[in-house]
């Protein structure tokens, strides 16, 4: 999981596989960037507080002078960057994070979710102009079986490919997503060409 470099993981299976390690962990590769802003997402913030209580061990080793906002339920760091830890408890939810822009995004417990909808607008929200961090904004979920959105998160994340193995991201209607020609926001040399990646790894 730590090792992915697909835009897209899922790191799902029975409890005791360390998922709630795992994605405190992954974003801190980035804290040492001065324009990381990173979130991670709970349904609510009381499910919010055995990941925090992780970070507080965590992240003051790694990063001596992090500091934890209670008001703000977020980590600063020397170089600058930010780690939100917030929740999205419904889909209309999402529109707390308009216009808002995030390096890295993750989702504890994703099948939590009854639908895509919070996962697939925070995939909007996920941009930088920082060159040297481009490259690696991604969006990572970790989450047991079962669940309200067990359903499309297994389509999403599991059905297309075998653990472990990235595949080409596929819409809801099982087409692989494409890049559209014209889009501005991608070179030319991507127009036309598979969106993104996703993988499945198994705790």
């Amino acid at each position: 999981f730590l090792a992915s470099t697909e835009l897209e993981v899922l790191y799902g299976g029975s409890a005791g596989g360390g998922k709630s390690f795992a994605i405190v962990a992954d974003p801190m590769r980035y804290f040492g960037f001065q324009s990381c802003n990173a979130i991670l997402l709970r349904r609510t913030n009381d499910e919010l507080r055995e990941l925090i209580r992780s970070t507080q061990l965590l992240y003051p080793r790694a990063y001596p002078g992090a500091k934890w906002s209670e008001k703000k339920s977020a980590w600063t760091f020397p170089s600058g960057a930010t780690m939100w830890m917030t929740y999205l408890e419904r889909d209309d939810d999402v529109l707390r994070y308009q216009g808002q822009s995030f390096t890295w995004v993750g989702f504890d417990e994703l099948t939590q979710y009854p639908t895509p909808v919070p996962w697939n607008y925070m995939r909007s929200r996920l941009r930088t102009t920082d060159p040297e961090l481009g490259p690696y904004v991604s969006m990572r979920a970790t989450t047991n079986p079962g669940g309200p959105g067990h359903g499309w998160v297994k389509e999403m994340f599991i059905d297309p490919a075998p653990p472990l193995q990235a595949f080409d991201a596929l819409d809801e209607k099982g087409e692989v997503m494409i890049v559209p020609w014209g889009d501005v926001d991608f070179p030319k040399n991507r127009w036309g060409k598979p969106l993104f990646q996703r993988k499945f790894v198994p705790a």
